[in-house]
């Protein structure tokens, strides 16, 4: 997936013109805002629909950007809305064909379609609002604050049910969904540290610490691997920023090792036991059934995409398709029947085998953007002050690597993620290549000017404000924002 490039203007263009206005009403960032909160949260679905709230709430602000947009959308980002529409009509293609080829009912064949196109769009409304710093740093200050509300929930449902251990059965959320909410936006509460103001860091270090806390109880090792991935991916987007950090990253990294192994015998017990017992798993993972099952439906997907290459077998159709299976021993406690109704477990191989390569094709086109062009965009960010970047491109890492043993693309969460790195991309461009020499702090005055505050000009502890990119102009013929 190619993005148009755009020609970035000179940092001393047009020097006095007027900042450019806000890309969405009081009430669509509110709605915005709210959205992306309850993201994180993850408490409520839609019935019929089987999203989460989230996402109406996000197509009522592409309402908004739809018939009054802020700036060109649609050619500025024409790139991003050309791919959404192309994958929208290879998503209809398959449920077409496929609808014909099993006789699906109409409405049965409706609803996931229209699930698709929530999330898609979800997608977009991340990519229309990412042209704003400040909606962009309250998106992921709101990600950080979300998954540490999220993180109180999983550790109240243990205290209450007074079982920490790994294979406790959470209620509020299943051990997957919170799994992969922690390898999603758990790093966003390390950006939350620096981000606010210095009288706050207390409380978010105990945010933080609680976050980590629940993220080892939960006791998903895809989600700890998916994490730890982040992190790394994080350190790794800032050296490469500074090269001339690679001795500190190595003697960091050193240093944690050590620090990790001096700590390790001084944890809760609780916490040793998860460790202990879910570490064993991968000294045997022919007789781990979790493995194997995951493995088993790969197995699985791919034959099933032998048999249907260009189309698959339809939308959330992984479940009803049967196929011969060659079960190992230690599943042999059911038969093939039952293993053919099992979720495929793989985000990747079920998007291959329900959708064939008409979707899977542009999908793979939007990952390789999204990897590939947000590690520059990263890079590109942090060298100019805007750390988000790094967080957002570590999010993105590891949600990817945690989806190859999760069913996820379906939800909400995994497109507002690659929407939000696309986002960057595109900004990333309007930044000039080299940083400026030093970048000078923006007044109170010009703070307010651009985004006011209750707080008599003062930023907010988890809200600070956010100066416009300097790097944009006006049109010199009419003054307003191009």
């Amino acid at each position: 997936m190619r993005l148009a490039a755009r020609a970035v203007p000179s940092a001393h263009t047009q020097p006095d013109a007027p900042p450019e206005p806000a890309v969405l009403t009081r009430t669509g960032t509110r709605l915005y805002l709210l959205a992306v909160f309850s993201l994180v949260i993850s408490v409520i679905d839609v019935p019929f629909l089987g999203v989460s709230l989230s996402a109406p709430l996000l197509g009522l602000v592409m309402l908004e950007i739809f018939f009054r947009p802020r700036y060109k959308f649609g050619r500025m980002r024409q790139t991003a809305i050309l791919w959404g529409i192309l994958f929208l009509i290879m998503l209809g293609l398959v449920q077409l064909i496929a609808s014909a080829q099993h006789e699906i009912p109409t409405l049965d064949a409706l609803r996931p379609l229209i699930q698709w196109v929530f999330w898609i769009v979800s997608l977009l409304v991340v990519v229309y609002v990412g042209r704003e710093a400040r909606l962009l740093k309250q998106t992921v200050i709101l990600f950080g604050i979300g998954i540490m509300v999220t993180a109180g929930l999983r550790l109240f449902e243990s205290a209450r049910a007074g079982d920490f251990s790994a294979t406790f059965a959470p209620r509020i959320n299943s051990q997957n969904n919170y799994g992969i909410l922690f390898s999603m936006f758990a790093v966003y509460t390390l950006y939350l540290f620096i981000a606010v103001r210095k009288s706050a860091r207390l409380p978010v270090l105990i945010g933080i610490a609680l976050t980590f806390s629940a993220l080892i109880i939960n006791g998903s090792r895809s989600s700890w691997l998916a994490v730890t991935v982040g992190v790394f991916t994080l350190s790794l987007v800032y050296v490469l920023s500074y090269p001339r950090l690679i001795p500190l990253y190595v003697a960091g990294l050193i240093a944690g090792g050590i620090f990790l192994a001096i700590l390790s015998p001084y944890l809760p017990s609780q916490f040793q036991n998860i460790f202990e017992e879910r570490i064993e798993t991968f000294e045997d993972l022919d007789s781990d059934k979790s493995f194997l099952i995951r493995q088993l439906m790969i197995d699985k997907g791919l034959q099933v995409f032998s048999e249907n290459p260009l189309f698959g077998v339809g939308l959330g159709r992984f479940t009803q398709t049967s196929v011969p299976l060659v079960l190992p021993p230690r599943l042999r406690y059911a038969d093939e029947a039952y293993f053919n109704r099992k979720p495929p477990h793989n985000s990747y191989i079920a998007l291959l085998s329900e959708t064939g390569l008409a979707a899977t094709l542009p999908y793979a086109a939007l990952f390789i953007t999204a990897v590939v062009l947000g590690l520059r965009a990263a890079i590109r960010c942090v060298r100019h002050a805007l750390y988000l970047g790094a967080f957002a491109y570590a999010s993105l890492i590891g949600m990817s690597v945690h989806l190859f043993t999760l069913t996820g693309l379906t939800g909400t969460a995994p497109w507002v993620v690659y929407g939000l790195m696309i986002a960057l991309i595109y900004y990333a461009r309007d930044l000039p290549a080299q940083a400026p020499p030093a970048a000078p702090q923006p007044n109170k005055a010009a703070f307010s000017a651009y985004a006011p505050s209750p707080t008599n000009g003062r930023s907010a502890p988890f809200m600070p404000s956010v100066p416009p990119n300097p790097y944009r102009s006006a049109d010199p013929s009419t003054g307003k924002p191009r």
